[in-house]
């Protein structure tokens, strides 16, 4: 990485950490530090409004002065984060992170049991919020995705951009991370293959 940033020199780089729509991870150590330069003060452009990180940092209060007015933020959103971090800070972060992980690892092992694939066969890339997982053949993903919906009240996605038509979505995240919440999902994953699995020719 390292090598290309220096031969092609952009202006920025931009990389997905966490891609929903794959269920992949991507590990970014380092990146950081390779990106660190003295660019945003050297630089000879004004940056569109909403992305001048100038103003922003001046609406934050990060430079001692008076703070600059730059956008208005969303009450509704506000609410939403706080309440999120009041959920947060009662469990405390490392035991939400360990929740995560240890539920998702149940759901992996309740898709193995179904002889089901992942899209991302190596679990240390997979995202832990996101699942994605290959359905049997002649399975159709979208009327697999109507019956968890239809018949057991449950919402999973169709894939999107390189997944349409290779990969469910399932996410398991937030106050829905329990096993319990896994086991309904396997449950249910178990029953549709088998109603649909009828209708296959």
């Amino acid at each position: 990485m390292e090598s290309l940033l220096e031969k092609i020199r952009p202006a920025a780089l931009y990389i997905t950490h966490g891609d929903s729509s794959t269920g992949s991870v991507q590990k970014i150590e380092g990146l950081g530090a390779l990106c660190h330069k003295e660019v945003m003060k050297n630089r000879n452009f004004k940056p569109p409004f909403y992305l001048d990180i100038e103003l922003l940092a001046a609406q934050w209060n990060c430079f001692g002065n008076t703070r600059q007015y730059h956008h208005t933020l969303s009450p509704p959103l506000l609410w939403a984060l706080r309440s999120c971090l009041k959920e947060i800070s009662k469990e405390t972060l490392p035991k939400v992170w360990a929740r995560h992980a240890r539920n998702t690892a149940h759901f992996y092992k309740r898709i193995e049991e179904l002889s089901l694939e992942f899209l991302i066969p190596n679990s240390e890339e997979r995202l832990v919020t996101v699942t994605t997982v290959v359905l049997p053949k002649d399975y159709d993903y979208v009327e697999f995705v109507h019956y968890m919906r239809n018949k057991h009240n449950i919402l999973i996605s169709l894939g999107v951009g390189p997944t349409a038509g290779k990969a469910v979505r399932i996410g398991i995240m937030g106050f829905n991370s329990t096993i319990q919440v896994a086991d309904a999902i396997a449950d249910a994953m178990a029953d549709t293959l088998i109603a649909l699995k009828k209708s296959l020719p």
